[in-house]
């Protein structure tokens, strides 16, 4: 991980500038060293050069920290995301959508793992969900997905909380642009089909804000996930969502949390604020449809 820079973050983006404010002064405020680039892809949101030229006012080029804008249509998110890793550079990438942010100190805490673990390939973190003034709502921890836990139940990992080596791009592991939902899960099931080496960092990294109307929880994704599934049994299903649920209970997702954390609010944009959630949950928003990470 040597060399400028040392991660790249991919942003697919489209109508959200708002949001996406906030998700660049998130990657902007990370030390690490190696610095970092961000890549946001825009399939050509309304007042985008307008936003372009506000954000590399505010945040310019500087040692340790870039921030790039490829800027043109495309043929949904995950072929933006797929632009933004083949001209990204950094020894470590990873994506974080427009309403998604890093929290102070995730850059770090996952160059340390990649360092001391040089053989892990894929890193899933801890995240925060959290509604749109920032307050936390749960308290989402994964474990490394298996095979068998795909065909059944969907991914209990989060994207904004994932990253990955650089020779998962090289080796030409991208997205599958044909889904629009559930392309995070088809990917990993082709690391997982390839056996790369995957661990979990303990220790929250993001925070994934629940807007009620994410993609997750659109009819497009109840025809993706359903399309998935569709060569596992009934009995298959049950018995992959039960090995799950254990799975979970031993990797300690169902505990209550003190969580002290700072996120970047649509009411101040300029700076973090600070939050505290005194017992913390991990139920995803009831609001949520069934097909939501469980």
């Amino acid at each position: 991980m040597s060399g400028f820079p040392a991660f790249s973050v991919v942003t697919p983006s489209f109508g959200q500038l708002s949001w996406l404010e906030l998700c660049i002064a998130s990657v902007a405020d990370q030390t690490v060293e190696g610095g970092v680039e961000h890549i946001v892809c825009d399939g050509g949101s309304s007042g985008m050069e307008e936003f372009v030229r506000a954000m590399r006012h505010r945040f310019p080029d500087c040692p340790g920290y870039r921030l790039r804008f490829e800027v043109g249509p495309d043929k949904g998110m995950y072929d933006a995301i797929n632009k933004g890793l083949h001209v990204a550079t950094g020894g470590v990438c990873s994506y974080l959508n427009c309403d998604e942010q890093l929290l102070p100190g995730a850059l770090e805490g996952v160059a340390g793992h990649f360092r001391r673990e040089v053989a892990c390939e894929v890193v899933f973190g801890d995240a925060l969900v959290v509604d749109r003034e920032g307050n936390a709502m749960c308290y989402w921890r994964p474990y490394v997905p298996t095979l068998r836990h795909l065909s059944g139940a969907t991914l209990n990992t989060l994207s904004c909380s994932t990253f990955f080596r650089r020779s998962i791009v090289e080796d030409g592991i991208l997205f599958d642009p044909e889904w629009k939902v559930v392309g995070d899960l088809l990917w990993i099931r082709r690391l997982l089909e390839g056996k790369r080496r995957m661990h979990c960092l303990r220790r929250p990294l993001a925070a994934f804000t629940f807007l009620g109307d994410n993609l997750g929880a659109s009819s497009t994704a109840d025809h993706e996930f359903e399309r998935t599934r569709r060569m596992q049994s009934p009995s298959g299903r049950l018995a992959a969502r039960c090995l799950h649920g254990a799975r979970k209970l031993a990797s300690g997702a169902y505990v209550r949390r003190r969580m002290i954390y700072s996120l970047f609010t649509l009411s101040d944009p300029l700076q973090r604020r600070h939050f505290e959630a005194p017992r913390l949950g991990w139920t995803w928003p009831s609001t949520a449809k069934p097909h939501a990470p469980v």
